[in-house]
């Protein structure tokens, strides 16, 4: 019977009582997805920030900074990795995005019909 060595959980971010982050670490725990808190400057622009960074036991260095500005006035609702070569956004009922990461761009926008929702 092998057990698993204890480690010591570090955190790379400081935050603060009032911080509110949505974030998703991909399959390998290697690469950690961050938006931003509302109060970031790009909020008055509707677009989105997500930032990528590579993390390892002693540190954290961004990797991208990706980008979308959603159709309608939908907040993002969820954040995930697709392996750990992709981000997956889900943009309220009406709108999917998912980001290449080894290409930095969209790879695929998916829009609801009217009739349609994702949930």
């Amino acid at each position: 019977f092998n057990t698993l060595p204890e480690v010591e959980a570090k955190s790379i971010f400081t935050m603060t009582s009032t911080t509110c982050l949505q974030a998703a670490q991909s399959p390998d725990q290697t690469l950690v997805a961050i938006v931003p808190p509302s109060s970031s400057p790009s909020s008055s622009t509707g677009r989105v920030l997500v930032q990528v960074y590579q993390v390892t036991s002693s540190s954290s260095q961004l990797q991208l900074t990706l980008t979308h500005t959603p159709t309608s006035s939908s907040s993002l609702q969820e954040l995930l990795f697709c392996g750990n070569s992709a981000v997956v956004a889900r943009f309220g009922t009406s709108q999917i995005i998912l980001w290449d990461l080894d290409r930095g761009v969209v790879g695929q926008t998916i829009d609801s019909r009217d009739e349609e929702q994702f949930l």
